[in-house]
């Protein structure tokens, strides 16, 4: 029996046989034709909620890196910070800039300048902690809001990026001597009213 609504096909049910061994009677079509309907409502409704749960994750993206983009960035550094002053906690944020980028693009290209970003948003995003947020500011730029943050753990994730981005080496022969690193920045923030300021700290820092 096929489910379908408005012409597509949404699933297919199969029946091999009655419990009772006897063969399908046309009263047994007829319920598997009545019970069809509500099924396909049930598929189409699922379908598109799939569809809308992949627009809005699409919608905080960034497709170059698959980190967080600005925009849900700026959202959830505010949640945080009014958590963190709910909770008398702190937050902190890291601010990322690779070093002189412009050179990887006008040297080895656009694509290299991309593969870069991929391989730096991955070395970010294994050097942080799981309920960390990871960001691609715009650009060559990255951030990092590290709720429940304090000094000693944003220096030492800091570090731990600063030298693993050091340390990357691409794999693709044409790009055998391409060398990047990374400044960091970090502001810690405590009872911070404005997201703003805060992010003025880590980048000037």
């Amino acid at each position: 029996q096929e489910i379908t609504a408005g012409g597509r096909l949404l699933a297919v049910a199969s029946f091999a046989e009655r419990l009772d061994n006897r063969p399908f009677t046309r009263a047994d079509a007829a319920t598997l034709r009545a019970l069809s309907a509500p099924a396909a409502l049930a598929f189409e409704r699922e379908a598109i909620r799939r569809q809308a749960a992949a627009f809005a994750r699409a919608a905080t993206i960034d497709p170059v890196s698959g980190l967080y983009n600005r925009r849900h960035f700026h959202a959830r550094l505010q949640e945080e910070l009014q958590r963190a002053k709910r909770r008398d906690s702190s937050v902190a944020l890291l601010m990322i800039d690779l070093d002189d980028f412009k050179r990887v693009n006008d040297t080895y290209g656009h694509a290299a300048g991309d593969a870069t970003i991929r391989a730096a948003a991955t070395i970010i995003r294994r050097s942080v902690r799981p309920f960390d947020i990871c960001t691609r500011y715009g650009g060559e730029e990255f951030a990092v809001v590290m709720p429940d943050g304090s000094t000693s753990v944003a220096e030492t994730v800091a570090e731990r990026i600063r030298s693993r981005i050091g340390a990357w080496r691409p794999p693709e022969p044409a790009m055998a001597s391409l060398h990047i690193t990374a400044s960091i920045g970090f502001a810690l923030g405590h009872r911070t009213s404005s997201s703003d300021e805060f992010l003025e700290q880590a980048d000037r820092a």
